[in-house]
């Protein structure tokens, strides 16, 4: 016979496997041996919104079934992708749910949310936000000079450098510079000359070979 599941004293399940990757209170472990690990989640209905459904549930209560209401920022569920470094399993990239604002509370149907993006950047040691979508549904990238990126070769790229934000086609045939404060700049050939300054003022000055050809006051 062989050993298809294994509960052990301290109640943790395991499925192909001992346990042995259980961490932080996990209670159940799939594993599989040079194939495809996992599990699947059917259903049959003929109602169109009746599906498979993952729920991540928390409540700021110790005690099991007992409700007390969540607080703004509190981690609600992740999903956390890893890889083994050759000793040890280490974090490449993970999915964050947690609360994203004040929660009304008792019983009441209040929950704003936010998902983060984190991904772990090479020579790191742990995952990093890289996205967020907040509960007004905004998107954000809060790492200067990465930011929207788009193209095979990144020919449009979106972002901010800590000094101003920037709108650059990457083939080099025109760049746009936005300052934390000044004035707003059009850049010819990749950023080697500036063909248009648009001041605070409504100063407009328009160059050619970097030398201003007209200018408005």
């Amino acid at each position: 016979t062989t050993e298809r599941m294994r509960i052990t004293s301290a109640g943790l399940v395991g499925i192909g496997g001992t346990g042995q990757s259980i961490r932080l209170g996990q209670k159940l472990e799939t594993s599989t041996s040079a194939n495809f690990g996992g599990a699947v989640l059917s259903t049959w209905s003929t109602t169109a919104t009746q599906c498979s459904i993952l729920d991540f549930n928390a409540s700021r209560h110790a005690t099991i079934g007992t409700h007390a209401a969540v607080a703004d920022d509190d981690q609600l569920g992740i999903i956390v992708f890893r890889g083994s470094n050759g000793s040890a399993f280490n974090d490449a990239a993970s999915i964050l749910g947690e609360v994203d604002g004040a929660v009304a509370g008792s019983g009441t149907n209040d929950m704003p949310g936010r998902l983060i993006f984190q991904t772990t950047a090479d020579g790191a040691s742990s995952a990093t936000e890289a996205l967020r979508i907040d509960s007004a549904q905004k998107i954000y990238n809060r790492v200067d000079n990465t930011g929207f990126h788009t193209g095979a070769d990144d020919d449009l790229r979106m972002y901010h450098s800590g000094a101003g934000g920037y709108i650059i086609n990457g083939t080099g045939t025109m760049n746009y510079y936005v300052p934390a404060g000044g004035a707003h700049k059009f850049w010819m050939e990749g950023g080697a000359e500036v063909g248009m300054n648009l001041a605070a003022n409504g100063a407009v000055t328009l160059y050619h070979n970097g030398v201003a050809k007209l200018a408005t006051t």
